[in-house]
């Protein structure tokens, strides 16, 4: 059962349309000198209560960032099967998503779902969010969130979008699918 709900979120994801915004800071001029401050060997994720099976996570594939909702897996083989499909299926999205080092600082300019108010009930539409937040030390990253520009939410899709502006804490959890994305002669 846990493997059907990351790939119907696939699917959703795939249905959805795309907004090209534009970075929020200078990250195209960013050099990331500091990319040792990151872990390339697994993703973050938010500290979920107790019930909660999906995972949100954010990892690192070279000077790209991906952001995923809903990947839950018992399994690193699951896991890889999911993270190289949707390597390929969203490469050239994965290829805009930037992230840029300062000092402790992260900015991240990232392909996000978010859920829009449709007539009849609630859909999701993928854009590009900028997000930003401190590193606070290779397995934790604090008072993660959306900074502007912000999308245009209408009332209703500012309460069902709202947890995209509260800080969040990212704790890195080690796995070995990540690490091969970012090692392709060990797939």
């Amino acid at each position: 059962m846990k493997m059907y709900f990351p790939l119907f979120g696939l699917f959703l994801l795939s249905c959805s349309s795309y907004n090209h915004s534009n970075y929020g800071f200078e990250i195209e001029n960013c050099s990331n000198l500091n990319d040792t401050l990151v872990r390339k060997d697994g993703f973050y994720t938010e500290i979920l209560e107790k019930g909660h099976t999906s995972v949100r996570e954010l990892f690192f594939i070279g000077e790209n960032v991906v952001k995923t909702n809903g990947s839950s897996y018992d399994n690193e083989y699951d896991r890889y099967t999911f993270y190289k499909n949707y390597k390929e299926v969203y490469k050239n999205e994965i290829l805009k998503s930037k992230y840029c080092i300062v000092g402790k600082r992260i900015f991240a300019y990232v392909n996000q779902s978010i859920i829009k108010d449709c007539i009849i009930h609630a859909c999701s539409d993928l854009i590009y969010l900028n997000f930003e937040g401190e590193i606070k030390n290779k397995d934790s990253i604090v008072n993660w969130h959306l900074v502007p520009p912000f999308p245009k939410f209408n009332k209703k899709e500012m309460e069902l979008n709202k947890d995209l502006f509260e800080p969040k804490t990212l704790i890195f959890v080690k796995s070995d699918a990540v690490k091969k994305l970012n090692n392709p002669q060990n797939q």
